[in-house]
């Protein structure tokens, strides 16, 4: 079963496990951990992958083997996936490019 989850500082709010217990069967857990923490987390292997959030989406970068274009674009990750021998990360949100946005003509 993969094992996967979100990374984050202080997650008490998140319904992150509880949505993705409908979703699929995967294990989905709330990794909180200090920045003091986040380097032995990440090497660790105690997970298949991870969605990201707030204070690591930029901390996570040094990490890993390759990024997505846009995630090296924007200096930015939301998505970590542990390989055989490497992680990769990539970002999924593209807000300059959401169909709101488009539009209302903002898109860059």
């Amino acid at each position: 079963m993969l094992k996967c989850g979100l990374l984050g500082e202080k997650l008490g709010h998140s319904y992150s496990p509880q949505i993705h217990s409908m979703l699929a069967d995967y294990e989905y857990k709330l990794f909180e951990k200090s920045p003091e923490e986040l380097e032995d987390f990440l090497k660790s292997g105690e997970f298949d992958g991870l969605n990201v959030t707030i204070p690591y989406k930029k901390s996570v970068i040094p990490y890993c083997a390759e990024l997505s274009p846009t995630a090296a674009q924007i200096g930015s990750v939301n998505t970590y996936k542990k390989g055989h021998t490497s992680h990769h990360r990539s970002n999924q949100a593209q807000p300059h490019d959401s169909p709101p946005l488009r539009r209302k003509s903002l898109r860059r």
